[in-house]
């Protein structure tokens, strides 16, 4: 199960057509976007209106197993178009006062470049940079995200013992 995308057609200024296919016959895609399940389709396409300011994440799947998993898991996604003249992109996180390489990729000629983060710690703000790269490895422009991460309470754990004589139950 393989979902590719296409490169991005803008219909206009705020308007970009989104296309895919799959390697699977006669797929269901479920599209998601930043983080939340907005259709389930077999077109191959989708119109997406972008207004000022906004950056949104859109993922297509094609099996209603998947989803983006750095919704829940405390992971966080950066995505960013390609750049010019780009061979690659190092992907670097600010680590103790020191951008620490975390990834590079390569620009294989796709539309839309993605990276999913390790775990992040909860209720800090995270600072990331995608440094394009050129053919002879020469750093160029970066684009630098700030995130800040609040996640949903990990589920509590906790036993529990019943006393059959005094039919209590007691939570640990």
């Amino acid at each position: 199960m393989t979902v590719t995308m296409a490169d991005p057609t803008w219909l206009s200024d705020d308007v970009v057509r989104l296309s895919w296919s799959s390697s699977l016959s006669s797929p269901t895609y479920y599209l998601w976007l930043n983080g939340e399940l907005l259709a389930t389709t077999a077109a191959e396409s989708y119109d997406l209106t972008i207004n000022d300011g906004e950056e949104p994440v859109f993922d297509v799947f094609d099996s209603s197993s998947n989803d983006p998993d750095y919704v829940s898991s405390g992971r966080t996604a950066l995505c960013w178009w390609p750049v010019s003249g780009a061979g690659a992109y190092r992907v670097e996180e600010y680590v103790a006062s020191v951008w620490t390489a975390r990834e590079t990729i390569t620009d294989n000629g796709e539309g839309f470049f993605s990276w999913l983060s390790r775990v992040l710690e909860d209720l800090t703000t995270h600072e990331f940079r995608v440094v394009a790269i050129d053919a002879a490895g020469n750093d160029g422009s970066n684009t630098t995200f700030s995130v800040l991460m609040v996640r949903h309470p990990d589920v509590p754990s906790a036993t529990y013992t019943y006393d059959s004589g005094t039919n209590k139950v007691t939570a640990a």
